[in-house]
């Protein structure tokens, strides 16, 4: 059985992990839309799509110095920078006038999500004894962002606004921030005590799964954009 604290911390990092994905596959199912949006900027399908690679290079080049910084600061205080940054970033789509504006919010957009999965990841194994069970639900709750994310913005669209999907996603970041800072307790020497120390890394099983996480990244957002 989960304690009371860990099914916050299994709660809180598996709504974000649900805001991640979603966010992150709202862009794809509102092409047609956009296009029109702004057609005075005689936009075009391929310059979407050029926005959503930047969005999506930055979505992958962020978790490397991510991972880095947790070591630093600790998990919490980054979920907390995801959670506040990608609040700001979606609530600046929602407002965006103009095209410029649309690219660089959704460049911070993908910039602070790439922030989740080290901090997300890191919370639950320091955190949480029963690891193996509380990743699989964080996993579902990603797959749900995963399967929500075009529904949601199509739904905004076709209900009023395709900028209510961002600015509803934005102020859902911005609950989980605020829920973070009070539900999760900072822990006083975090990055020290907490790592997990290990004698032996099994180095062949590591190398065959980044190998096949890289293909499967190279293959799942290369279809998308």
């Amino acid at each position: 059985m989960f304690t009371p604290e860990s099914k916050t911390v299994i709660t809180l990092t598996g709504l974000s992990h649900f805001a991640v994905h979603s966010s992150m596959l709202f862009f794809p199912a509102l092409f047609i839309v956009l296009q029109n949006e702004f057609s005075a900027e005689a936009i075009t399908l391929a310059t979407l799509s050029w926005i959503y690679t930047l969005s999506n290079f930055m979505f992958g080049l962020g978790a490397l110095p991510a991972g880095w910084i947790e070591g630093k600061v600790g998990g919490r205080k980054l979920l907390l920078v995801y959670q506040s940054g990608a609040a700001a970033s979606a609530l600046f789509v929602a407002f965006s006038t103009s095209l410029t504006m649309l690219t660089i919010a959704l460049v911070f957009l993908g910039l602070f999500s790439s922030i989740y999965h080290p901090a997300g990841l890191t919370i639950i194994s320091r955190r949480i004894h029963q690891t193996s069970r509380a990743m699989s639900y964080h996993g579902i709750a990603g797959s749900a962002g995963l399967a929500a994310g075009p529904l949601l913005a199509s739904l905004a669209a076709v209900a009023g606004s395709w900028r209510w999907a961002y600015a509803g996603i934005g102020l859902f970041c911005l609950l989980l921030a605020g829920a973070t800072a009070v539900f999760i307790p900072a822990r006083e020497g975090e990055t020290e005590e907490d790592v997990l120390k290990t004698e032996v890394t099994r180095m062949k099983p590591l190398v065959v799964y980044y190998l096949i996480a890289v293909f499967v990244g190279l293959t799942f957002y290369g279809f998308k954009t």
